[in-house]
């Protein structure tokens, strides 16, 4: 008959999927809500606010609450569906983004070119290609918010894009329930005769 043994085993706690939805979730809705208090401190226009706050419920508070319920009743058709919508959203939020970048920095370049013709004229014409003119008009520059404004704004819509990302691919992944990875356990095989017995305790009766 086999000799009974000990086996004594030290690994690393993985979390739940649900904890790190939790965690990502949690992330999620604060960078949007950063970012919607930074867009309504910044635009005082009733219908722009109005978008702003739609666009908040909607990404920021009901997703992050529809995915993490997801996940914790464990409804794999509803977070596969959260993390295509929440991809989709965060893709266009991303390319936006990066258009509008663009677009700032090719404006202000070609609004610098025109500051001699706006002395005394209200459009300006460049040449873009050889058959293409493009008109810009005195207004337009005029309306160019500060470099330091657009870049906070846009940075902002940056990140909240990244999060997310990462978020729809934390959330859609597939944990295990138990995960032992042989490099980080270290086991030690220890014979019961060499474990320190605990004597049974004995009452007196009276």
């Amino acid at each position: 008959m086999a000799e009974p043994q000990l086996i004594i085993v030290n690994g690393i706690p993985v979390k739940t999927q649900v904890e790190i939805t939790q965690k990502w979730t949690l992330i999620l809705f604060f960078t949007n809500l950063v970012y919607f208090i930074y867009q309504c401190n910044l635009y005082h226009e009733q219908n722009r606010l109005l978008a702003t706050s739609l666009s908040f419920i909607v990404c920021g508070v009901y997703l992050p609450f529809y995915g993490y319920t997801a996940v914790k009743k464990k409804k794999h058709t509803a977070i596969r569906c959260f993390s295509i919508i929440l991809s989709m959203i965060s893709l266009l939020v991303l390319v936006s983004a990066l258009s509008s970048i663009t677009f700032y920095y090719e404006l202000n370049s070609m609004c610098k070119k025109c500051v001699d013709i706006f002395e005394n004229e209200t459009d300006c014409d460049i040449a873009i290609e050889m058959d293409k003119v493009l008109y810009i008009t005195k207004d337009e520059c005029t309306d160019i918010p500060p470099e330091l404004t657009f870049l906070i704004q846009h940075l902002l819509e940056l990140l909240v894009s990244i999060v997310g990302f990462i978020t729809a691919c934390t959330v859609s992944q597939k944990h295990g329930v138990v995960q032992i990875d042989a490099s980080i356990i270290d086991g030690s095989i220890i014979r019961t005769e060499d474990v320190p017995q605990i004597p049974p305790t004995t009452t007196n009766s009276v």
